[in-house]
């Protein structure tokens, strides 16, 4: 009854049983391999580890490529420094790429990846409720412009979508608040509402130091 995907978790859990599962968590390692290394072996261990170390290069690699031209475009549309939109010999964004590594850089000296994966995740989560919602306000508000693409079973699916992070997000900041008997206060989901606070209120504030931001460019 259960495809591969859902058979995955049961196999971890019946290899490891709950108590080593939260013994993995708990002492930084990752459940996969340590199921390897029940079923296979060391090397088994070893081939699942070099396999996750792949996919991890692969997704970095994406999000790097990605990442750097956010950046470019808000330069070029007068939304960052326009240096940011500046483009190489090559045709490559490097200044926006240049300054995505450099705030890389002071991220990863900050604090330890679970801390920065929290206070991200949630950014990330808040980004996407803003990203929906602006597709709501741009239907309102503009009604008649042209777009390209239509949203599928709109205004349902973006609704759904939207909910599910509000939902996220208040699951994740109780979590945080109210940890349970024995367990302290995570701030770190906190610190992420509040960074995301602090950047999108520096940036209306730089918008309105611009009296006539660039027009983007096609």
């Amino acid at each position: 009854p259960f495809g591969e995907h859902e058979r995955m978790p049961i196999r971890i859990v019946h290899a490891l049983g709950m108590d080593g599962l939260r013994a993995v968590g708990e002492a930084g390692g990752e459940a996969g391999a340590r199921t390897a290394a029940v079923f296979i072996g060391d090397r088994g261990k070893l081939a699942m580890t070099l396999l996750m170390t792949v996919a991890l290069l692969t997704a970095t690699n994406g999000n790097v490529l990605t990442g750097g031209r956010v950046a470019f475009a808000m330069g070029r549309d007068g939304a960052f420094w326009s240096g940011a939109g500046k483009v190489s010999r090559r045709g490559t964004p490097a200044v926006a790429l240049w300054v995505q590594a450099l705030l890389t850089i002071v991220l990863i000296f900050t604090g330890t990846f679970n801390q920065l994966l929290q206070i991200c995740s949630i950014a990330m989560i808040m980004s996407g409720c803003l990203n929906v919602l602006a597709l709501f306000t741009l239907r309102w508000r503009q009604p008649q412009a042209p777009r390209p693409y239509r949203a599928t079973l709109y205004p349902w699916f973006p609704a759904l979508y939207l909910l599910a992070n509000l939902l996220a997000i208040g699951v994740i900041a109780h979590a945080a608040l109210f940890p349970g008997e024995g367990r302290p206060r995570d701030w770190m989901p906190l610190l992420g509402v509040a960074l995301f606070a602090v950047v999108w209120l520096g940036h209306a504030v730089w918008r309105r130091m611009m009296p006539h931001p660039a027009a983007p460019r096609r």
